[in-house]
């Protein structure tokens, strides 16, 4: 912190605040969302509130994947807290976007998706498992139906 701070001042930590505010904001509902729907869609009527391992292992995967949409403004984000204070590439995000788009088309907006895919989807998979899991234990030992 004291080096991004020497480097960039006291605004150095918050760069790019904005874009991950967006990115977050935007993919976390999504996330959320489509993992419910996910589970609603693969469970039948009559366990409309159970659903198995594997339904939110694969629920939790595929929420994982589809959250990525996002992904250019991740880019962009990475790219101007990177850029420097002194001496800098970006005016702004639009700035970078142009600039990226130039670079390498809409392709560079997606540089490295396939990869985030592989990794995001175990990762999503055994997160929804576990919070789910840790759900069904505090709802028992609270002895509530909805938490």
């Amino acid at each position: 912190m004291r080096c991004i701070i020497r480097e960039n001042g006291v605004r150095g930590p918050f760069k790019g605040l904005a874009l991950t505010v967006a990115r977050d904001a935007s993919s976390f509902g999504i996330y959320m969302l489509s993992f419910q729907y996910i589970c609603d869609c693969l469970t039948p009527d009559y366990e409309v509130n159970k659903p198995t391992a594997g339904v939110v292992l694969f629920a939790g995967g595929m929420a994982g994947c589809i959250s990525w949409y996002n992904m250019p403004v991740d880019i962009v984000k990475s790219r101007i807290q990177a850029d420097s204070v002194r001496n800098p590439r970006y005016r702004g995000w639009c700035s970078c976007a142009k600039e990226l788009y130039r670079e390498g088309g809409w392709k560079a907006f997606y540089r490295g998706f396939s990869v985030t895919l592989v990794r995001t989807f175990p990762l999503n998979a055994v997160t929804f498992f576990v919070y789910q899991k840790s759900l069904t234990v505090l709802k028992r030992l609270l002895h509530v139906d909805t938490l």
